[in-house]
């Protein structure tokens, strides 16, 4: 069995789509083929294509509206067929199919970070590689008031303290909670725009400490526009599809948004928990996520 890859190499071409629907493929394991030749991940089908499946081989794909599909039983599918049952919703927006690419392909660290980790080079950092990992890269955008924070312990204590300052080490909200997760509601903190703000759990008990996680608050004209995205993506999407979570989770990382990545998965494991292919993909984008801390 092929080890799963998610990457989306390619965007969808508005003449092509005007001529035949494309798919864009989303995900792939196992032996997957058209025309005699293996489907990759971020390949761009026609309808006019055919897909063949063996033995417990599963596939995702994306339609140039949207509209996802998951093919996971053996033999050969008409994808003109699959296009036609797919159909009924407009075309994304060229800027969403671009979101969903750089969502998946591209890595956390870039200029703009670089540039950032000079700025907060003066402010003490818990990089002990500490049993505690809050599940977030490094640094990390706000999109939503509400943030749901999760976190691994590999000693779970019975209490945690979960810490809000800014970079003046000032603490700003402060929490106690008794599982490895909580929501913090930003409304509430009053956060200043264009700033950065650091997150850290700590072990009530044995006063063990997270790594740092840096938050920061876009502009609220820029959030606006983002939300408004946000709310237009998902209405296009099927999310009643395990593979639309998928696409979900790209756009959440494309804004650098990763508690909101990291929320939709975990809503989506617990949507679909026996769904293998989504498991894993989500599983792998995490993953990736974290080396980049």
């Amino acid at each position: 069995m092929n080890y799963l890859i998610i990457a989306l190499l390619c965007l969808f071409s508005g003449a092509s789509m005007a001529q035949s629907p494309v798919f864009l493929v989303l995900a792939v394991k196992g032996k997957v083929s058209s025309a005699g030749k293996p489907v990759g991940v971020g390949q761009k089908l026609s309808s006019k294509q055919s897909l063949i499946l063996e033995d417990q081989a599963q596939v995702g794909l994306m339609l140039s509206n949207g509209k996802t599909a998951e093919l996971n039983q053996p033999g050969t599918y008409a994808l003109d067929e699959m296009a036609a049952r797919l159909s009924a919703q407009k075309d994304f927006k060229d800027k969403y199919t671009d979101y969903v690419v750089k969502g998946i392909t591209q890595k956390t660290t870039d200029s703009k970070h670089q540039k950032f980790m000079a700025l907060t080079g003066s402010v003490e950092r818990g990089f002990n590689k500490s049993d505690i990992a809050i599940q977030l890269p490094f640094k990390s955008d706000l999109l939503l008031p509400e943030m749901q924070v999760w976190w691994s312990d590999e000693h779970p204590s019975t209490t945690y303290h979960l810490v809000v300052m800014n970079m003046k080490e000032e603490v700003v909200h402060h929490q106690n909670i008794s599982q490895a997760n909580a929501s913090i509601d930003w409304s509430n903190i009053h956060p200043a725009p264009d700033q950065y703000y650091l997150l850290c759990v700590i072990d009530s008990v044995a006063r063990r400490k997270s790594e740092y996680a840096y938050v920061y608050i876009p502009e609220s004209k820029e959030r606006e526009k983002r939300m408004a995205e946000e709310q237009e993506f998902k209405s296009a999407l099927d999310i009643d599809q395990p593979v639309s979570h998928l696409a979900l989770a790209a756009f959440y990382k494309s804004h650098r948004s990763y508690a909101e990545m990291v929320s939709a998965m975990k809503k989506a494991m617990e949507q679909f928990p026996n769904h293998a292919l989504l498991s894993e993909a989500m599983e792998n984008m995490i993953a990736e996520m974290r080396e980049d801390r």
